[in-house]
């Protein structure tokens, strides 16, 4: 695992999401403790295609891939799968601290406990949508041998979900259903969006990934 975490966590890597969660903490105006999740749910979800985009396709730029092809399918899948545990887990501890930096804003708050709740249903969402949108750039990296590809063609079905004509189309099984979410107490609408999300990150992970890499000689 530190070979991994060195290869997926150079210097730049580790800084440049903490500048974009700063920058973001900082520009973006935040009156209300509830608008916290709704902004950072999709942004860490671009971030994690950036980021993730480079996991298998790495080896090429860095002038490995010589060996690395030479190793057995089963070993290349378990590099790529400690990498990806690697980047998420570095983008959760990100996204789970990031969310305090909106509060230099001094939004206004509800009670402790409903904050509490929010928190949670905050870390539970931007799991699933780091997880989702990490593995499909890493599948349409691989598909296309390109990394601009797994960024760029992830970024424009993003843009759909992530706009009102995404939440009039679909509703509360859009992916981003939190973000259009009810803010009432109570109201639990963007469910069906997020089970959806866990779901394709599961295909993700456990079908299209692991046929990339194996259909995957170049």
């Amino acid at each position: 695992m530190k070979t991994e975490i060195k290869i997926m966590l150079p210097f730049y890597k580790i800084i440049y999401p903490i500048l974009f969660i700063c920058f973001l903490a900082i520009l973006r105006g935040t009156a209300d403790t509830r608008e916290i999740g709704v902004t950072l749910d999709p942004m860490m979800a671009a971030l994690s295609v950036v980021f993730m985009a480079d996991t298998y396709l790495i080896e090429k730029r860095e002038q490995r891939w010589e060996i690395f092809a030479l190793y057995a399918l089963d070993k290349k899948r378990i590099m790529v799968y400690k990498r990806i545990v690697v980047q998420f887990v570095y983008l959760f501890l990100l996204a789970a601290l990031g969310y305090f930096l909106f509060f230099i804003q001094n939004p206004s708050m509800t009670t402790w406990v409903n904050e509490m709740k929010m928190y949670l249903e905050y870390l539970l969402v931007v799991g699933i949508s780091l997880i989702l949108w990490g593995t499909m750039a890493i599948v349409i990296a691989n598909l296309f041998k390109n990394i601009w590809c797994g960024i760029g063609i992830p970024f424009l079905i993003w843009l759909l979900f992530n706009s009102t004509f995404g939440d009039e189309l679909l509703g509360r099984y859009n992916i981003f259903s939190y973000v259009f979410r009810d803010y009432r107490q109570g109201i639990v609408d963007w469910i069906p969006g997020k089970v959806i999300g866990l779901i394709l990150a599961m295909l993700m992970i456990l079908v299209f990934l692991p046929q990339t890499i194996k259909n995957r000689r170049n």
